[in-house]
């Protein structure tokens, strides 16, 4: 006898604080974090109903169906109606501009020099920004910060998670890459 049909999957949700913790503790990671979902939405594999994932070290340990995944003694424990991958935005200026996008806030980009090559986003970064805990709190973990699009070489992007306290603890990679710019902004900037 062929098993009943799974009901789709969720709509996705609304944001706002979880009702139990909205963010791990100081500690969890030391001890565990266990995720437990109505619906887990793995990177490879099918979505899993009533699933669960283990954080072991700052890293993912586990992931499947919930009675497959114990939690850990002292483990942190979180519920979610849907569980997907942490997401990436792969060009920001998130860390370097503020939430307010005033003059004073923005970082990103120089229009002194059409070389920008030795400009690097770590030396501006702000790791205590709070558009990356907005970030954070929409889902995306990882951003690649990169210099703005006034130069034609406007400098060296790096990879940064969205929470962490500090630079050294939130770099995931820098340099990542070296930005260069074409079209209308370097030209409105250099001529």
């Amino acid at each position: 006898r062929a098993p009943a049909p799974l009901d789709p999957p969720p709509p996705p949700p609304t944001f706002g604080p979880p009702p139990e913790r909205a963010v791990p503790g100081v500690g969890d990671e030391a001890r565990g974090i266990l995720v437990l979902g109505d619906w887990v939405f793995p990177v490879g594999g099918p979505a899993i109903r009533d699933g669960a994932v283990l954080v072991s070290g700052g890293r993912i340990a586990k992931v499947g169906p919930r009675e497959q995944v114990p939690p850990p003694t002292g483990a942190a424990v979180f519920r979610a109606a849907a569980v997907t991958p942490g997401l990436i935005d792969g060009f920001t200026t998130a860390g370097l501009s503020g939430l307010y996008n005033v003059a004073a806030d923005r970082d990103a980009g120089e229009a002194t020099d059409p070389n920008g090559a030795d400009l690097r986003v770590a030396d501006a970064f702000n790791p205590d920004e709070a558009l990356l805990a907005h970030l954070l709190s929409e889902g995306i973990t990882v951003v690649q910060a990169a210099p703005g699009q006034e130069a034609p070489i406007a400098g060296q992007a790096g990879i940064f998670r969205t929470s962490g306290g500090s630079l050294e603890a939130m770099t995931v990679r820098f340099p990542s890459a070296m930005v260069f710019n074409l079209g209308e902004e370097p030209k409105r900037s250099f001529g």
